[in-house]
């Protein structure tokens, strides 16, 4: 009898064992035994039809939760249901969400080495160009956003300006009422004659048909997908006049609050590879977008001469003095910190021509 037991028990911790290597059974990968389910509530104000929602912020979080074994769940909000677009850099710092989506451009001045990003003719591949931002900039981000834990952080693709009337050289801005993506090129419109008037973009196309501003500065693919931009400005310049920047990130409680496993899935997609694969869905997006309104027939497209781009290389030169000056007096050298991008970006091909 006591043999018999012996071998039946044998046979168990066999099966058992081999079960295990063959990944046979529903105990073959459980969850840890003290993995708690955290639901984490991602906010941004884009809408859910946004290419960065559905090739960005989506695909990130459903990663999350794979990684985690189902562990970590990603809620997310759209479209401002838990705050304002200028706000969510404080709501991930205060808890109002957990994971945000914030543009540092929207609060001028509190974030001047991110405003790197929105410097002119600076970025040229926005995709190739956010994996070399990420690495260039974590040094940064300790200091600068000491508040939150910045996961992710992707640019946007070199933005033209789209006009009422056209616009070809510096001179042709005097008197332009035009609506600046960020506060940088709201300095430039002032530093070129012209002005800016903050409109938020969902309210830009009827801003433009009732001649509240009569220019757009933003991404080709942006213009039409989704609020159809492109239908009220009938002139773009094609050059990449701006880009700009947008990060995740995450309240540090929430983050502690997680297990040290679950806490790896999260460091494991806040990489530059990641910040890399946003930005590509909405980079593609925006070459799409280029494609279509360069073929558009009521479109005038406007490419300037060699000539023409130094005089707006000229006029604009004063921003980037100035953000020298506005990281200088935060303790930054920006002499070194540019020189540094500008190599990096060259050498990842990524950088204005």
């Amino acid at each position: 009898m006591r043999r018999t037991q012996m071998q039946t028990s044998s046979i168990r911790t066999v099966w058992f064992l081999t079960a295990a290597a063959l990944g046979l059974g529903a105990a073959a990968a459980p969850r840890p035994a003290d993995a708690q389910t955290v639901t984490l509530r991602y906010s941004h104000w884009l809408p859910p039809v946004h290419v960065v929602h559905r090739t960005g912020i989506a695909p990130w979080s459903e990663s999350v939760k794979k990684a985690s074994n189902g562990t970590i769940n990603v809620q997310i909000f759209p479209a401002q249901q838990l705050g304002q677009a200028g706000d969510h850099y404080d709501m991930a710092k205060d808890g109002v969400a957990d994971l945000t989506y914030f543009n540092p451009g929207y609060q001028a001045g509190r974030f001047p080495m991110a405003g790197i990003a929105e410097l002119p003719f600076l970025i040229g591949d926005a995709a190739a160009g956010s994996e070399v931002f990420h690495k260039w900039y974590a040094k940064y981000a300790e200091k600068e956003m000491p508040d939150i834990r910045v996961c992710n952080m992707f640019l946007f693709a070199p933005g033209a300006l789209h006009s009422k009337k056209q616009i070809k050289v510096p001179a042709d801005m005097k008197g332009v009422k035009g609506r600046a993506a960020h506060a940088t090129l709201a300095r430039t419109f002032a530093l070129l004659g012209g002005s800016s008037v903050p409109v938020p973009v969902p309210e830009a196309r009827d801003a433009l048909e009732r001649g509240v501003v009569e220019l757009m500065t933003a991404p080709w693919g942006s213009m039409i997908r989704p609020w159809a931009l492109d239908k009220a400005v009938q002139y773009t310049l094609d050059m990449s006049f701006y880009s700009g920047l947008n990060l995740i990130g995450m309240n540090k409680a929430a983050y502690n609050r997680l297990s040290a496993d679950q806490k790896k899935v999260i460091d494991s997609h806040c990489t530059p590879e990641w910040s890399r694969k946003i930005g590509e869905g909405w980079a593609e997006n925006e070459r799409k977008g280029r494609d279509e309104m360069k073929a558009q027939k009521t479109r005038t497209v406007y490419t300037p001469t060699a000539g023409e781009v130094k005089l707006w290389r000229d006029a604009m030169a004063p921003i980037t003095d100035q953000w020298k000056k506005a990281v200088a007096d935060r303790g930054f050298d920006g002499n070194a910190a540019l020189a540094e991008l500008q190599s990096a970006l060259r050498s990842a091909k990524a950088s204005a021509q």
